[in-house]
């Protein structure tokens, strides 16, 4: 896509491509407005472009929300072997989405996200305000990324395996309301590392490993290794490792 200004609506890739964007500038319009990857899509490629959102609050109807990529749908999504590099989003709902392979036969794997840019992510309720988010995601790694200002977490991770964040930093993200709920989250999930993180001045806990109500019992949360990170001057504490409820969950 040649270097230029683009207005978009919804542009959904349904095989495999290469992608390469730089220079290209997109204006996100309207709700569902972004970019996607959905179907059977063996692998796909992505490097560069800046998509800007329209800084619009789509909390009422999360459905309606603006998204830079996603990647996979609810159902019927066989999409692995993605790389992502050199991206920036700004003013959507969440930067990037990879979700929701709903089991063994619509898989969302191996999604490599890096040295990309997140900002401004709105919105506070579940589904949007997100930097970049990944549930069910198996084998999937962020790493060498920016994340600031986002309503909800900068980073949330979730119902995979295998996960790995590197190299990310993490300011500005929560809902400053007194919720518990992590600039960097990491629920129902085994075998995360993450390595060498910066998170400072989020408006929650900087990194949470935890499990919560949402997802397939048990919600077993295992396997989780943290090494190099730095954390200051989050406001709701640094790290919190646990469960709200130890009758039914555990970590």
């Amino acid at each position: 896509i040649p270097t230029g200004t683009y207005l978009i609506t919804t542009v959904t890739a349904t095989k495999a491509l290469r992608v390469v964007c730089w220079g290209a500038k997109f204006t996100l319009s309207g709700n569902n407005a972004g970019f996607a990857v959905e179907g059977t899509v063996p692998w796909f490629r992505v490097v560069g472009g800046h998509i800007t959102g329209d800084n619009t609050n789509r909390d009422g109807d999360t459905s309606l929300i603006q998204i830079g990529w996603s990647f996979g749908n609810a159902s019927a999504a066989n999409v692995a072997d993605i790389e992502v590099t050199g991206v920036y989003v700004d003013k959507a709902n969440v930067g990037f989405r990879v979700s929701y392979g709903t089991g063994p036969n619509d898989p969302v794997e191996r999604v490599r996200i890096t040295n990309c840019k997140v900002t401004g992510s709105v919105g506070f309720v579940g589904g949007a305000g997100y930097g970049f988010q990944f549930s069910q995601a198996p084998g999937s790694t962020l790493s060498n990324s920016y994340v600031e200002g986002c309503g909800r977490h900068g980073v949330y991770f979730s119902e995979g395996e295998n996960y790995i964040v590197s190299g990310v930093h993490i300011e500005n993200c929560g809902k400053n309301d007194g919720t518990i709920r992590g600039a960097l989250a990491i629920s129902r999930s085994a075998n995360v590392t993450v390595t060498g993180c910066n998170l400072h001045d989020n408006k929650d806990v900087g990194l949470s490993i935890d499990v919560d109500t949402q997802g397939t019992a048990p919600n077993i949360l295992e396997g989780i290794t943290v090494t190099g990170c730095t954390f200051s001057d989050n406001k709701y504490g640094d790290f919190v490792l646990g469960t709200t409820d130890p009758a039914s969950d555990g970590v």
